[in-house]
């Protein structure tokens, strides 16, 4: 048997991990705190507050802040941030569960993000995904508490008692995003949309087109979110009087489509309805390619409006009227107020709701007149 061959590994002038390597390739003194203090000329607890983002507190000099930054970047130097995690007992990490990765989560986490990143401080998200699934939402979130994030921001599917409960018994803070859970106590902070709100702007909007029958189509969640449009619907038709009313509410599981309420509203045309309010936007595209088939004129024979925007309403054969929601502010404001209650000794519960919405009109609905 041929013997194995021996290797001598040199490796010169590089670093490792926050190590420098010797010449012969073993690892000299790790690269550390006071390996920077060292070479500023400075006391380690000095180039603790520079690097750690805290100088401004005890009001350093410029000529130090910038020689310490200096040294460290000589020097290579890395912050342990297992090691600085364990002794501060933070992770540095908030964590997010979303509905999924589509626009609404998105624009969540990118007003989140804004937050973070102008916070001054060593935070980062940590994101996961129910998709509308309580038995993954309650496995992401075990998910979250074991990397130790210190506050959860949530768009809830719930049950409360199963996956919320037992975080906050364990004094996680938990922010609610956009809606909250229809079972969960009321000393839950959150941010919510004014979702009633919402839909009687955009029935307002088809009832001031001149809409005289409204037919309601929705994917239901099971959230309040659904269940507030619903009741936003029902009281813009009473304010609307006599001139407008519901040519039906038709309510179904999320994924599926409406081929057959559509068929049946339509197939006497004596009562067919004149508008038809949507939610979501997949939603609004699938009763639009009923129309089209159809051979029904939009807005001229039916208008469509969606209680959600979309990218695609732009660019689209044909231009969607929609009810948009700023996500965005809905995700900084839900990350101030997470920031606040982690560092807040007595936490406070900070409950808001909004009307961060605008009607977006389009070509699929006729301007009021």
């Amino acid at each position: 048997m041929t013997p194995a061959k021996k290797y001598n590994l040199r490796l010169e002038n590089s670093f490792y991990s926050g190590g420098q390597l010797g010449q012969t390739g073993t690892m000299s003194s790790r690269i550390n705190l006071a390996s920077v203090a060292r070479e500023a000329g400075v006391a380690v607890s000095t180039a603790s507050l520079v690097l750690n983002g805290k100088a401004a507190t005890v009001g350093l000099a410029e000529e130090t802040i910038l020689r310490i930054k200096l040294a460290a970047e000589k020097l290579g130097y890395t912050p342990n941030h297992n090691a600085r995690s364990l002794r501060l007992r933070r992770s540095g990490m908030l964590g997010l569960i979303l509905s999924g990765l589509s626009r609404t989560p998105a624009q969540l986490l990118s007003g989140v993000r804004q937050v973070l990143d102008g916070s001054g401080q060593e935070m980062v998200p940590l994101l996961v995904s129910h998709d509308y699934d309580n038995e993954r939402e309650h496995k992401e979130l075990r998910f979250l508490m074991r990397n130790q994030v210190e506050a959860i921001i949530a768009t809830p599917i719930g049950p409360w008692a199963k996956n919320y409960a037992p975080l906050v018994s364990s004094g996680v803070p938990v922010v609610f995003a956009v809606h909250g859970l229809a079972d969960a106590p009321d000393n839950i902070s959150g941010v919510y949309l004014d979702s009633e709100g919402m839909a009687r702007e955009g029935v307002h909007h088809l009832a001031a087109g001149g809409a005289k029958r409204i037919a309601y189509l929705t994917w239901d969640y099971g959230t309040p979110v659904s269940r507030e449009k619903l009741a936003g619907v029902q009281q813009a038709i009473i304010e609307a009087g006599k001139k407008t009313t519901l040519a039906g509410i038709f309510s179904q599981p999320p994924g599926t489509t409406f081929e057959a309420p559509l068929a049946a509203l339509f197939a006497n045309p004596k009562t067919a309805p004149d508008a038809l309010l949507c939610n979501p936007s997949s939603v609004a595209t699938n009763c639009l390619d009923f129309l089209d088939r159809e051979n029904i004129s939009v807005p001229d024979d039916c208008a469509l409006l969606s209680l959600n925007d979309h990218e695609m309403f732009d660019t689209g054969r044909l231009p969607v009227t929609a009810v948009g929601q700023d996500n965005e502010f809905i995700g900084r404001r839900a990350a101030q107020i997470a920031l606040g209650l982690i560092a807040a000794k007595r936490p406070q519960v900070v409950c808001e709701r909004h009307a961060c919405f605008n009607l977006i009109q389009r070509a699929t609905t006729r301007p009021p007149g």
